[in-house]
């Protein structure tokens, strides 16, 4: 089977919209049978370990942190109140100048055992029903790894994704992918914003508010036309992996991923 980097599915709708994007694009195509397509109508209680506070134990700036005035714009008219969604992305997503990381000790993250609470608050938030996500399957592979259940989907900029791996193993090695990615960038001070990490032996997360410029490779995949502004998390508890994130998003689309993660009880950016 191809490999497939999640974070990247995201590609095929940037491709739609004219974003020269070069990097991993994998290949959604997978080989299983209806059966295996089919969902258990079975659903498993969820037993979900409450969540609990974090201790920070190092801040790092790559800059000297500022407090940056926010410039506001002293246009009223009606012509500014209609704004296109695009506008409206282009305003959310600016760089800033100061970069704050943090990295956090005994982070502990709650434990999604079931998909169907995923579903939840995919179809609550986003409106996408389980029928309209991208894929989902069960008791299959993924990346060549015995999976129990995966369920992918994008919608204009936001992507959503809910992994759960017979051996936890492989959902960790998903998750360091991007940790370490991310200090790369921290290292060369190619990343403009805030970020908040996290890595113990079965949890952990990577948290983004930030700008990778243009023709910068972040998990191997690189966006040469513009610069893309990260926004969201990507969560690892055990055996589940799970991202929802916002590239380039408006408002709107930003709000989206945090009231789905405040549902699924996940830190936000």
């Amino acid at each position: 089977m191809k490999k497939l980097c999640v974070i990247f599915l995201t590609t095929a709708m940037l491709l739609s919209s004219g974003a020269c994007v070069h990097g991993k694009i994998p290949d959604i195509g997978v080989g299983v049978s209806d059966a295996e397509q089919t969902e258990s109508n079975k659903t498993t209680k969820t037993t979900e370990s409450s969540e609990t506070s974090e201790s920070t134990i190092m801040t790092d700036t790559s800059e000297t942190t500022e407090e940056t005035a926010e410039t506001t714009s002293g246009d009223t008219s009606e012509d500014a109140a209609e704004s296109t969604d695009s506008e409206k992305s282009s305003e959310a997503t600016a760089p800033t100048k100061s970069t704050k990381s943090t990295i956090v000790k005994n982070a502990k993250i709650k434990y999604i055992k079931s998909e169907k609470t995923f579903f939840d608050a995919l179809k609550k938030h986003a409106g996408i029903s389980k029928k309209e996500t991208k894929m989902h399957y069960a008791n299959s592979e993924f990346d060549g790894h015995p999976i129990q259940y995966v369920t992918f989907t994008d919608s204009f900029n936001n992507s959503y994704g809910y992994f759960r791996f017979k051996d936890a193993k492989y959902a960790m090695s998903m998750l360091k992918s991007k940790y370490d990615s991310l200090e790369e960038l921290l290292g060369k001070n190619e990343f403009k914003g805030s970020s908040k990490r996290a890595l113990s032996k079965d949890q952990g997360y990577v948290l983004l508010d930030g700008v990778v410029k243009k023709g910068v490779a972040f998990d191997g995949l690189t966006f040469y036309e513009e610069d893309m502004h990260y926004y969201g998390g990507i969560y690892v508890n055990k055996n589940v992996y799970i991202e929802v994130f916002s590239l380039n998003g408006s408002e709107k689309e930003r709000k989206i991923v945090d009231s789905m993660l405040k549902q699924l009880n996940l830190p936000k950016p």
